[in-house]
């Protein structure tokens, strides 16, 4: 059995900021709103007369205006403010390939692997 999907999420834009109550009202938004465009492809198969399971998929994850919590100084002030910004455009790759053997009833072996990489990008 194979599949293939492909889905388009959106985080709508927020006006957030979590800074004292006399800081700068610059570091709240606004922003762009995160999409993400994700793809994914895998298989699922019994071979050997279903003594062996095979599972495998690779995916990638198209993010553009992601949306990062960025930490920036008060003017004239002690203290820190989180913001929120477009900060960078990434990018996740990923696989993973899996093994069951069933030798008997009683005795299973299996074995998994995965790879995942990240690419970011400044906006």
């Amino acid at each position: 059995m194979q599949h293939v999907g492909q889905t388009l999420g959106t985080e709508v834009e927020e006006q957030e900021a979590r800074v004292a109550s006399t800081a700068d009202p610059a570091l709240i938004g606004p922003y762009e709103p995160e999409t993400l465009n994700a793809y994914e492809a895998g298989f699922k198969a019994e071979l050997f007369d279903c003594e062996l399971r095979t599972n495998g998929a690779a995916f990638e994850n198209d993010f553009s205006n992601k949306q990062e919590e960025v930490i920036q100084p008060i003017p004239n002030l002690p203290f820190t403010g989180t913001a929120v910004e477009n900060a960078v455009s990434a990018r996740d790759r990923g696989a993973e390939l899996e093994f069951t053997a069933l030798r008997r009833a009683q005795s299973r072996l299996r074995s998994l692997c995965g790879a995942q990489w990240r690419s970011l990008a400044a906006a």
